[in-house]
């Protein structure tokens, strides 16, 4: 019997057509170039093909420029902040126990910059003696005490005290250990960075309570 050569073509859903040339071609292209996006697509292309078709990766400096966003994984439950506007009690690792929290005064109120050599000392030996507080910790807290003591006459009281601020600042944000080994010499590393001399002919009277 002979063999019909005639091809049946399928039957076309309602409301569709046969893709035109140029859409197959397109489709062509999207395949051999993986960096086509998939808006790119021809119209015969369905929702749930342009979904598993391939896209293209982004570039590193793309992902540098990019702002980030509460989506992140990366940065999810992590809130930045620009330093112009960041204040120092933003980056507080550890709590430190200040002087001044342990001095008292029945007409003022005492802050780190009001104080004088004595409430110094006091609210220091305070802490020192505190049974709650760290014995590594105070052993290091008496050893730099009785340094800067030390120190008054060749730096003045009113260097000493902001010495002072800078340390517990270091301390709190973790950049200096108060209860280890290592912490005199991380001290005394920061007096050399920090801890300056008045300047000659400097005929300024530190605060002076005794």
């Amino acid at each position: 019997p002979a063999v019909s050569t005639d091809v049946k073509r399928p039957v076309i859903p309602s409301g569709h057509s046969y893709p035109t040339l140029p859409e197959v071609r397109a489709f062509q292209q999207f395949h051999a170039d993986s960096s086509t996006s998939a808006q790119h697509l021809p119209p015969f292309i369905g929702r749930e093909q342009a979904a598993r078709a391939p896209t293209c990766e982004r570039h590193p400096s793309q992902n540098m420029l990019r702002p980030y966003s509460d989506g992140d994984p990366q940065h999810r439950g992590k809130k930045l902040s620009s330093g112009l506007s960041r204040k120092s009690h933003d980056r507080v690792v550890r709590e430190v126990s200040w002087p001044h929290e342990f001095v008292f005064s029945a007409t003022t109120a005492v802050t780190h910059d009001t104080l004088t050599l004595d409430e110094l000392v006091a609210g220091e030996l305070a802490i020192i003696l505190n049974p709650h507080t760290n014995q590594m910790e105070s052993t290091n807290r008496g050893h730099i005490l009785r340094g800067l003591m030390l120190d008054i006459p060749t730096y003045s009281f009113v260097g000493i005290r902001n010495f002072y601020k800078i340390l517990w600042i270091h301390v709190e944000h973790g950049m200096v250990s108060i209860d280890s080994d290592t912490t005199i010499s991380e001290v005394h590393k920061l007096k050399e960075d920090h801890l300056r001399r008045p300047p000659m002919g400097d005929t300024t009277v530190p605060d002076d309570p005794l």
